[in-house]
């Protein structure tokens, strides 16, 4: 006779229905308490289906984001130029750079007064 706690086996229908929770980005905690069953057992016995649906998630979520940046004149959506350069910073690794000097446009140099020029 085995020894532990029986294997718990998910149908077709609740693998998929693991799958569509975690695409809506159910946490896992309340996905685990959904099938009866302890976040440890569900993320060692299943993984796969987790992955996919956290995948269809994020996936989804940067189209949303692609398209909020660009816009979609069919949909009447105005590209958002604060999400542009969001997206920029965050995938292409573009910064604000602000440099610090004492020249001005013209390349005059800026003089600090000091006690002998006052």
């Amino acid at each position: 006779m085995p020894a532990g706690r029986p294997r718990i086996v998910l149908t077709d229908e609740e693998l998929n229905q693991l799958e569509v929770l975690a695409g809506m980005g159910a946490p896992q905690e309340d996905i685990a308490s959904w099938f009866g069953m302890s976040v440890d057992t569900l993320m060692r016995n299943f993984a796969e289906p987790l992955k996919r649906g956290s995948s269809k998630v994020n996936n989804r979520l940067r189209m949303a984001q692609y398209q909020s940046a660009i816009g979609n004149e069919k949909k009447k959506i105005k590209p958002n130029p604060t999400l542009q350069i969001w997206l920029g910073k965050q995938l292409l690794g573009q910064s604000d750079k602000f440099e610090v000097g004492n020249k001005d446009n013209e390349g005059f140099e800026f003089v600090q007064p000091t006690k002998e020029t006052k």
